[in-house]
């Protein structure tokens, strides 16, 4: 019987030309991946979805090298005020309290490789950017074929956004902790209504990991929150700060910020769906174009 050869870190899983995957590299991307999934499933799969990643990861590879490769050959660089504008907005989106050298210093990728990732990414949007000009055109034929063609999925549900404060009952407490606690939220509440910062008074009191975000619980809809919770949301006016009220979790002061009736999803909402179906369209077939003019290597994956 014919043994196939070890896998070595140094073998060469794909390769544009000549631009070259490693698969050491390959590794450090899909754990990378895999990190954020493995609580997610259950570990007789997990061999499953590192192969999945494994192809998928090859391929993205692909495609953002060919893309680079076109970005470099019509002329096209990354300044360094691209990638200060680029690095702001990473920033922007990490979660309170987490830095982006912490991210750096702590990705499975490294640093070097991380960066790297970012220019290409500049690089790349750039290409699309001069390759594809300005908006994409959605006409009102395109909006009422959407409707026809898919009819009820099309409507929204009714929803909530909403902010909340919850003091947490401890584990064994008796009828008069109940009831200091339940004071105290009362007491808390009035503070709001008599003009108190929310989010400010959320990240003081609040016992729940949305008071790291001043209480922010999002937009929500019916069948999300404990029935307690919703019923008392759902029945607030919007702007309005609810009366306490107990949970299995403890008790909450809820403040309503905006409320959304059930309803068919609007005229501009589905011309920007469609202009993004569109965008996604155009942006594949370029890249499917792009491929089948190209020289790509495959070896062995796993």
């Amino acid at each position: 019987v014919e043994v196939e050869p070890a896998l070595k870190p140094d073998d060469v899983v794909v390769a544009v030309g000549d631009t070259q995957l490693l698969r050491a590299d390959l590794e450090l991307e899909v754990d990378a991946r895999f990190a954020t999934l493995s609580k997610q499933v259950p570990p007789e799969r997990h061999s499953q979805i590192k192969s999945n990643l494994r192809r998928s990861a090859s391929e993205q590879f692909v495609m953002k090298s060919l893309l680079a490769a076109e970005a470099r050959k019509r002329g096209i660089e990354v300044t360094d005020e691209d990638e200060a504008v680029e690095y702001e907005k990473i920033k922007s989106s990490l979660p309170p309290g987490k830095t982006l050298e912490e991210v750096m210093a702590t990705s499975p990728m490294g640093e070097e490789r991380m960066r790297a990732e970012v220019t290409t990414g500049i690089l790349v949007n750039k290409l699309f950017a001069q390759k594809f000009g300005g908006d994409i055109e959605v006409s009102a034929e395109d909006v009422a074929a959407l409707r026809a063609e898919r009819g009820e999925q099309l409507r929204m549900p009714e929803t909530v956004a909403a902010s909340h404060i919850l003091l947490k009952i401890p584990d064994g407490a008796d009828d008069a902790a109940k009831a200091a606690l339940k004071k105290q939220a009362i007491e808390l509440r009035q503070q709001l209504v008599n003009g108190a910062d929310f989010a400010e008074a959320a990240r003081e009191h609040s016992t729940c990991p949305s008071s790291k975000r001043g209480g922010d619980l999002g937009t929500f809809r019916r069948g999300q929150m404990v029935k307690a919770f919703e019923e008392a949301a759902f029945s607030q006016e919007a702007g309005t700060i609810g009366e306490v009220i107990e949970t299995r979790f403890g008790y909450h002061i809820i403040r309503v910020a905006e409320r959304n009736d059930a309803g068919a999803i609007p005229d501009d909402r589905l011309t920007e769906m469609i202009r993004r179906q569109k965008d996604q369209q155009r942006r594949a077939d370029y890249m499917k174009s792009l491929k089948a003019d190209a020289n790509v290597t495959y070896g062995r994956l796993e």
